[in-house]
């Protein structure tokens, strides 16, 4: 089923209501494919690149990966610290500079500039980037901004990950993380900033750096995961490429994005809208939303779908887009998860 005639059934049903006239904007090409062997999916390319230390910590291992990020494409990891890079778990690994330069944002930026081939050869044929930088420091500050010109040139979709400093770091790091957000944002189609607390609200229940260092990159997982699977994942309604794309592009401001899961429906809304990386008062000011369900086949029900929906429609503007997707996952042991991607946040 597509979106199409998942509206009409919706409004056959009564459903209609929650979802205003300017939710439905014009629907453009699905890109599935069906075959006569069975049904296959032009799945988009989505590749992580990771920048510097912060950045590159975030890389999903090979054994988290391959079970919960199974439509990930590539990871891409650029650094200027080759110790570092060495580490680090991705696919293709580029080093700016020669780990010998005393390195500022300025400097950094201008190595970055001279490696623009290599990163340009590591992310071709990709269709969109997680881009995951820490602010603050020269590397993340300054070579972030070059990495995104450089996909921007070749035509993929870029969100952008900044991760600001703890405040406990000062105020001269925390001007630069806002000097590196600034100029970052010229060249993304949308930039999430966040603290670490807020990317993981675990956090502050750690008491050993040994686990404190694992909670970064498990918690990208699950924000990779909840973008990539409502575009990748067979399910009962199904969004494309191009649908995301829209979302991404059609709106100014900010982006935001919350996740949770519940034994029941309400709960998984309420986690996902209370998600410290969204916040009610981020959906409100929210123009365009993709409100995505994930369920075990048989789990789902018809009210499930409507009690979601009123939920995050209940937080937006009466004129706000709103798109739908459904899909399987019987990972979730007999709970429903809701992730909810908001754009065009102001203010």
């Amino acid at each position: 089923m597509d979106r199409r005639q998942f509206l009409q059934s919706l409004n056959a049903s009564g459903m209609g209501a929650i979802l205003p006239a300017s939710a439905m904007p014009p629907i453009v090409a699905q890109t599935a494919i069906v075959e006569e062997a069975g049904t296959a999916w032009d799945i988009p390319k989505i590749g992580i690149v990771s920048v510097g230390g912060i950045g590159g910590s975030c890389i999903p291992k090979a054994g988290d990966r391959a079970r919960s990020l199974p439509y990930l494409s590539r990871t891409v990891a650029v650094d200027t610290y080759g110790v570092d890079l060495h580490g680090m778990n991705a696919d293709r690994k580029v080093l700016v500079g020669d780990s010998k330069t005393r390195l500022n944002p300025l400097t950094a930026r201008l190595l970055a500039q001279s490696a623009s081939n290599e990163i340009a050869e590591a992310v071709a044929d990709l269709d969109m980037v997680l881009l995951v930088a820490g602010m603050g420091g020269a590397t993340g500050t300054g070579v972030a901004p070059i990495v995104a010109q450089v996909l921007r040139e070749q035509g993929i979709l870029i969100l952008a990950f900044a991760v600001m400093p703890f405040h406990c770091e000062g105020p001269l790091r925390q001007q630069t993380a806002q000097v590196g957000v600034r100029n970052l944002r010229h060249h993304v189609d949308t930039l999430i900033p966040f603290v670490t607390n807020d990317f993981n609200p675990d956090a502050k229940n750690v008491r050993w750096l040994s686990a404190a260092t694992q909670l970064a990159p498990l918690a990208f997982i699950e924000v990779c995961r909840n973008i990539m699977n409502p575009v990748c994942r067979p399910g009962w309604v199904n969004i494309d490429f191009e649908d995301l794309r829209h979302i991404i592009l059609s709106q100014e401001g900010e982006c935001a994005l919350g996740f949770g899961s519940a034994k029941d429906a309400l709960g998984a809304a309420t986690a996902a809208i209370d998600h410290p990386l969204l916040g009610r008062g981020r959906l409100q000011r929210a123009s365009a939303s993709l409100v995505a369900i994930a369920a075990p086949q048989q789990l789902l029900k018809l009210q499930d779908s409507k009690t979601v929906l009123n939920s995050v429609r209940k937080q937006m503007s009466r004129d706000a887009y709103v798109f739908y997707a459904s899909t399987y996952d019987d990972n979730l042991d007999n709970e429903i998860g809701v992730s909810i991607i908001a754009n065009g946040i102001r203010g």
